[in-house]
């Protein structure tokens, strides 16, 4: 998961982020309350793009989390504006009003 200039984030952390984050309708529909999000770009290796599409195959939730991300126009909009898509979100969390989302 690195090399050089290939990445910001450390690889297993990349990796837990993906496979590991569990996502629910309860979680996702509480960034609906989100007032501010915040768009966090993580340099990932192209080489490593198949192991986090395994990772993310591998956690059953990943589609609920890019559904809902691709379905609220806060978070929508942001990563328009950042020049990204639902289909480049690794990872969201939430701390208060605040929702993070992590691309590649």
């Amino acid at each position: 998961m690195t090399g050089p200039g290939c990445t910001n984030a450390n690889g297993a952390q990349v990796l837990q982020l993906v496979a590991g984050s569990k996502y629910s309708n309860r979680m996702v529909n509480g960034w609906s309350q989100a007032t501010n999000i915040e768009v966090v770009p993580l340099k990932v290796c192209a080489s490593a793009r198949s192991s986090l599409a395994a990772a993310a195959a591998s956690n059953q939730t990943f589609g609920l989390m890019q559904q809902a991300v691709a379905g609220d126009p806060l978070i929508s909009t942001s990563l328009n504006r950042a020049k990204s898509n639902a289909g480049r979100v690794l990872g969201v969390n939430q701390a208060g009003k605040t929702v993070t989302v992590y691309v590649y």
